[in-house]
């Protein structure tokens, strides 16, 4: 497990944790330069902002930005990510989830801590 700080006024002095082996792979690839945002409704997420990166995560209306656990989970459009334990800066392995648009509305009424980014 690693510790990384991200950058950018939000993200300032915040860390995100991920597994070692994801943080190689994701810093080697898309660079190790990520933030944290908010999508507006009281969900932080982490992301990078290189308009390469809008394909690599195949998010529709994402403006050029790719959130980490989509691009860890390989998302697909249609599927979100879910923060088991509802901390998104904890994206660690065993606290993501990928599951469908309607599979998340079930989990979000089950475990009301936990956080949906689409």
């Amino acid at each position: 497990m690693v510790e990384v700080g991200l950058s950018g006024a939000y993200g300032a002095g915040k860390q995100m944790i991920l597994d070692a082996e994801d943080w190689d792979v994701a810093s080697a690839k898309y660079g190790s330069a990520w933030s944290l945002v908010s999508n507006g409704t009281g969900r932080d997420y982490v992301r990078a902002g290189r308009a390469a990166l809008r394909g690599a995560a195949q998010q529709p209306r994402s403006h050029g930005n790719a959130t980490l656990g989509r691009l860890l989970l390989d998302a697909d459009p249609g599927e979100v990510v879910v923060y088991r334990n509802g901390n998104a800066l904890d994206l660690s392995r065993p606290n993501l989830l990928k599951l469908s648009r309607a599979e998340a509305a079930t989990w979000r009424r089950e475990h009301e801590e936990a956080r949906v980014v689409n």
